[in-house]
């Protein structure tokens, strides 16, 4: 969703416990897409349902990194 000058990137998952980095292909690839069709800042999180826990998690994309980790998937 849009607020202002920011886009919000928001995938709900039905975790209950975050697993550092379980995601961040996905949101990666999410990000990119929309970053494609607009300047503004996306900032991006995943929020657990099962929890209600909602974690930013745009610092951790770096996607020319994972880009070469999806490379190495079978």
């Amino acid at each position: 969703f849009e607020c202002k000058d920011h886009l919000y990137l928001i995938d709900f998952k039905t975790d209950r416990i975050y697993k550092p980095g379980e995601h961040d292909a996905q949101l990666g690839l999410y990000r990119l897409a929309i970053k494609e069709q607009t300047e503004k800042e996306i900032l991006t999180f995943l929020f657990l349902l099962r929890s209600g826990e909602a974690i930013r998690s745009d610092e951790r994309l770096d996607l020319i990194e994972l880009v070469g980790e999806l490379r190495h998937l079978p």
